[in-house]
């Protein structure tokens, strides 16, 4: 009875869930069997980048 009541709770209590969580996609990684998120670096004045492609609009000099 004991083990059987361990290996549920091993069970309940081990890390990833068939389903995700409200909030989640199965594409998130699972912090707890050890997966990272990636993070991927800005560009440089990227704000004002997206600005410039998006509006046509320059703060500044518009690059030709």
């Amino acid at each position: 009875m004991r083990v059987l009541l361990i290996a549920i709770c091993a069970l309940a209590l081990g890390g990833c869930m068939k389903s995700a969580p409200y909030g989640y996609v199965k594409e998130d990684p699972c912090i707890s069997c050890g997966e990272t998120w990636k993070f991927y670096p800005n560009e440089p004045g990227g704000a004002q980048s997206a600005v410039a492609r998006i509006a046509k609009h320059c703060w500044g000099p518009c690059p030709k």
